[in-house]
Parts: structure tokens; C-alpha cells; sequence
């Protein structure tokens, strides 16, 4: 039965993989979708170094909002998991909790993680793609040498899915955990 609904979960996340853009997400010279200006970038300090795209999960725990103690429980989000490709479809990274995006290709060691200040990116936006998670801008650090290298800010666009569900969620904790698939477009910048 696990098998099963691997495969059934796999299927979903390569139709979302496989997802148009809305057509509201006008790109602009560059290639990069068109943005609200709280996710806007510099063009005299920052130069886009390179995207990837994601196809993964939203992980969420049931549980008390520390923001609200004595409220009812929430779906609280614990982190992503999710791979990396790169524009050929080659896997070459992976993005986990901190946020951190981290290379997989040989002799790189490099990472790169987002910064979030009070628990918050820089910038923030609905996705125009009902049920989606955010887009976002990140200030982010890099280290090591290779694909992440001198990586100074993350957009997180062009999200399909992710987005916690309703209900379930009750004071019992019926539900410890859920699995949401997304995908999203992440676009790196380097400072010029």
C-alpha cells in the first residue's frame, strides 16, 4: 500500500512539475516572471546567476501557533523537501529546512541558506495560482565553492500547490503531519 501511494504521490508532483504558469505571470527580457515590487531586484546591484526548478513537498505539523499558545492548533509549516533541476531536467540539488538549497553535483559542496528576519522573508506575494504556497524574496548567504557560490538573494516564484489544508487540524491533533506537493521556480542572483 506504501508503494502505492508513493507512485500515486509522484504522479501528482510531475503533473504539477509539468504545470503551465498562469498567464498573468508575464516574463520580462530576462526570463524571470514579471513581480509584485516587494520581490522586485535591483538591477544596478544584482545580477541573475541562474534558476532551478523544484518539485517536492510542503511539510506541516499539526500543532499550537507559538504566535497564539492558548488558540487552537494549526498547520505549521516544518519545512520543504524537495529536489532541484536544473534547465536540461538534470537533478542537481536538494532544498530542505533553514531554508537551505544545497548542490548535489560532484565536487561541490556548496550551499546556499535563506535568510528570514522575525521568521519572515524580505519580500512576499500571493502566487496568482489558486492553492499555491507564497512567492518570496530572500537576502541569503552562501558557502563553499561551486553552483551556489555568492548567491545574495533567492526569488521563489512561479508556485503551483504547497499550500496547508483546512480543516483536520483539530485540538485532539488528529493529524501529526502532512505531505503537500509543490513546485516552484527558484531564481538565484549574485551581487554585480
Amino acid at each position: 500500500m506504501k508503494n502505492a501511494f508513493q507512485t500515486i504521490m509522484l504522479i501528482a508532483n510531475l503533473s504539477l512539475l509539468f504545470a503551465v504558469t498562469p498567464a498573468n505571470a508575464q516574463k520580462n527580457a530576462y526570463g524571470v516572471p514579471d513581480v509584485p515590487s516587494a520581490l522586485k531586484i535591483d538591477p544596478k546591484t544584482d545580477k541573475l546567476a541562474f534558476y532551478l526548478t523544484a518539485t517536492g513537498f510542503q511539510v506541516y505539523d499539526c500543532k499550537k501557533d507559538p504566535s497564539d499558545p492558548n488558540g487552537p492548533n494549526k498547520w505549521i509549516l516544518r519545512e520543504p523537501v524537495a529536489d532541484l533541476f536544473d534547465a536540461q531536467g538534470k537533478k542537481v540539488g536538494t532544498h530542505g529546512k533553514g531554508p537551505v538549497w544545497r548542490s548535489i553535483l560532484p565536487n561541490d559542496a556548496s550551499e546556499v541558506t535563506g535568510i528570514l528576519v522575525n521568521g519572515k522573508p524580505k519580500g512576499k506575494a500571493d502566487s496568482p495560482s489558486a492553492g499555491a504556497i507564497p512567492w518570496l524574496l530572500l537576502d541569503a548567504k552562501a558557502q563553499g565553492k561551486g553552483l551556489f557560490a555568492g548567491v545574495t538573494k533567492i526569488q521563489r516564484l512561479e508556485t503551483n500547490g504547497g499550500r496547508a489544508p483546512e480543516g483536520c487540524c483539530d485540538a485532539s491533533g488528529c493529524c501529526k503531519e502532512v505531505r503537500v506537493p509543490y513546485t516552484a521556480t527558484y531564481y538565484f542572483y549574485v551581487s554585480k
